[in-house]
């Protein structure tokens, strides 16, 4: 039989790979430039000096843990993140999709502002495939993001043009049509507020339902990180692919929901009509 997926090696992450911490740069040091610059949160401005070579990969050591960044040009890390400052041979772009995969939350400190220490995290076991193997994965990954991000602009753009035509139908008009009358959104549809589901945990055996929460709305959908919470709810606080979301605290966000399905948690409504059409209370409340 032949082995399809390469030779793989065991050993702690510190053989594979070699993490580091950012550099300091205060905001008054920063100059005009094109170098990016990398906070645990992504990029989060210029400068015109690179301390780190690319290609490269970065972590958040201290505020957003758990997101993982591939640059593919020279780039300033900020002292709040991790970068590998050596691959020890192995393909950056496969260690990027690898260390997407880590369970970043059980590396941080139990301290009143948790954070990651690299020296905790190089002692992690872990299997990798050989430097051929490495790159078939990477590549493969790569040309599926490619392709979520021709998608996601597609996407994008047909929402720019039904939106247009929305608000030059029904917002950016002089005056209202005969047989027309004026509302609110609470005439067109029902939103329905979301369970504190902290009171509603599984019990026993009982296997849980993921808990929709901001967090999920605005990535798109629930991880190994989401909360769970009990099958008995009510079944109107059950979401199912194609619900419209609405986000009414902190982060005000509208969405159709296609993450599978979940538990309402407090602080958004689930959108429902009897009346009317979905795309018409959908783009209203957007």
């Amino acid at each position: 039989m032949v082995n399809h997926l390469g030779n793989w090696r065991n050993g702690e992450l510190g053989n594979f790979i070699t993490l580091k911490r950012g550099f300091d740069l205060p905001q008054q040091k920063r100059e005009d430039g094109q170098v990016p610059i990398f906070s645990s949160s992504g990029i989060t401005g210029t400068h015109s000096t690179a301390m780190v070579n690319a290609p490269g990969v970065i972590t958040g050591r201290y505020g957003t843990i758990g997101e993982v960044f591939y640059a593919a040009e020279d780039f300033w890390p900020l002292n709040t993140t991790l970068f590998v400052e050596d691959f020890h041979g192995n393909d950056a772009e496969f260690i990027y999709y690898f260390l997407k995969t880590l369970e970043w939350s059980k590396f941080t400190s139990a301290s009143a502002v948790p954070g990651i220490n690299r020296n905790t995290v190089h002692k992690e076991t872990v299997s990798l495939p050989d430097i051929e193997t490495q790159r078939r994965i990477a590549s493969t990954l790569s040309m599926l993001d490619e392709k979520i991000k021709t998608n996601t602009e597609i996407n994008d753009n047909l929402y720019a043009q039904a939106k247009a035509i929305f608000d030059n139908h029904f917002i950016n008009i002089d005056a209202i049509p005969a047989g027309w009358r004026k509302g609110n959104l609470l005439d067109i549809a029902n939103y329905l507020n979301g369970l504190a589901m902290q009171k509603f945990r599984p019990q026993g055996n009982e296997i849980g339902l993921p808990v929709l929460k901001i967090k999920e709305l605005r990535q798109g959908s629930c991880d190994d990180s989401s909360e769970l919470c009990s099958l008995r709810i009510k079944p109107e606080y059950i979401i199912h692919d194609g619900d419209v979301i609405f986000s009414w605290s902190g982060s005000l966000l509208v969405d159709i929901w296609c993450g599978g399905t979940c538990g309402l948690n407090q602080h958004l409504f689930k959108v429902t009509s009897d009346i009317y059409d979905k795309w018409f209370y959908y783009l209203w409340t957007a």
